[in-house]
């Protein structure tokens, strides 16, 4: 069993969090060995107190000889300066837990007091970088701000299973609808659609969470305190480049339905009082304003994020318009239950609301 306890790595107050351990973003030299025993330079890019993340640069291996692959087991070494100023040497057995092109997750095997020790040391010097960098201490990344836009964030967490359960089975129900009314070949369209919906369940609503934390950890300055930042595993591959990229929203590069777009509107003018409350609030915690355009609390963002990510893996006119009516009459309310949520956890964190020093 891996002991977790390492400090630096563990504590709640430190930099960091994401998932279940502690991340600090790392530039540290390395080897790792497959299971053949051979030799693969990289970097150290990301380290937590259950595993690690690398970077590597491989060439095209032959057919059947390809190194590293997930799921197997290696050896990870590296030399790191302690904290009182020596230099140790580390060799940890590791697992392979995620693979792309250019980079691989390691889970430690098990963590003595050796790999404790240098983590422990990497962990400080990471912070220590951080803390002397002007460009971390500004108010928006202090630890008072951290802890109220995490909770805003796990407010936001919460409530997004219900969103996209909601955005899926509304969808899937007026898909079935319309087969039960339609003649039987449009039918079996229909019922297939609705299949493939229920089928594509899990991504489209990985996409949708991966999506809407990724914008909210942007404008909330979460990502440049690595404090949410888009998982590994969740990188894909980009249009004939060699390495992978995260699959953003762009309006640029998707086409926007203009029905989407009238949504987003019309939710925004519903909403208009609430979202400026939250967004003073927010501004005030941040000491500064949120970018309207990436910010996925409101609605056009939103809306953009579960059209985009839906349509991604099941497409028709006829899912568009179901879809469109079950955003438009089922998942707009719920936006306004999250962001009375949201000003809720901002009222436990005793920020300020919008009109509370009007006279």
């Amino acid at each position: 069993m891996i002991d977790e306890q390492v400090e630096g790595l563990t504590r709640p107050d430190d930099w960091g969090r994401r998932r279940g351990s502690i991340r600090h973003e790392v530039s540290l030299p390395a080897i790792v060995f497959d299971r053949k025993n051979n030799a693969v330079a990289c970097t150290i890019e990301d380290i937590s107190s259950t595993g690690m993340a690398l970077k590597i640069d491989l060439k095209t291996p032959e057919p059947g000889r390809e190194a590293l692959e997930q799921g197997t087991s290696g050896r990870l070494e590296f030399s790191v300066r302690l904290i009182d100023g020596s230099s140790q040497k580390v060799q940890a057995p590791v697992q392979i837990m995620w693979r792309t092109p250019v980079g691989l997750g390691l889970r430690f095997k098990r963590l003595d007091d050796n790999l404790r020790t240098a983590l422990k040391a990497i962990a400080h010097a990471a912070v220590e970088a951080r803390v002397s960098d002007p460009a971390q201490n500004r108010r928006g990344r202090s630890a008072e701000h951290r802890k109220v836009m995490l909770a805003c964030r796990r407010t936001a967490e919460r409530l997004l299973p219900n969103i996209i359960w909601t955005l899926r089975t509304e969808t899937g129900r007026r898909l079935r609808h319309e087969a039960d009314t339609s003649t039987p070949a449009q039918a079996r369209e229909a019922r297939a659609e609705a299949d493939l919906l229920d089928e594509k369940a899990i991504p489209i609503g990985r996409t949708i969470e991966r999506q809407f934390l990724q914008a909210f950890a942007v404008v909330s300055d979460l990502d440049q305190t690595q404090e949410l930042t888009v998982a590994p595993m969740l990188l894909k591959r980009g249009d004939g480049s060699s390495g992978p990229r995260i699959e953003v929203v762009n309006d640029e590069e998707v086409e926007q339905d203009s029905t989407i777009i009238a949504i987003g509107h019309s939710a925004a003018e519903k909403f208009k009082l609430k979202l400026f409350q939250l967004n003073v609030r927010l501004a005030n915690v941040l000491g500064h304003p949120l970018d309207p355009q990436e910010n996925p609390l409101q609605p056009a963002t939103t809306c953009r994020i579960l059209w985009q990510a839906t349509v991604e893996y099941c497409d028709s006119p006829r899912v568009r318009r179901c879809l469109h009516d079950a955003i438009r009459l089922r998942v707009v309310p719920l936006l306004g239950e999250l962001y009375d949520a949201i000003d809720k956890t901002l009222d436990d964190e005793r920020v300020p609301r919008a009109f509370d020093r009007i006279d």
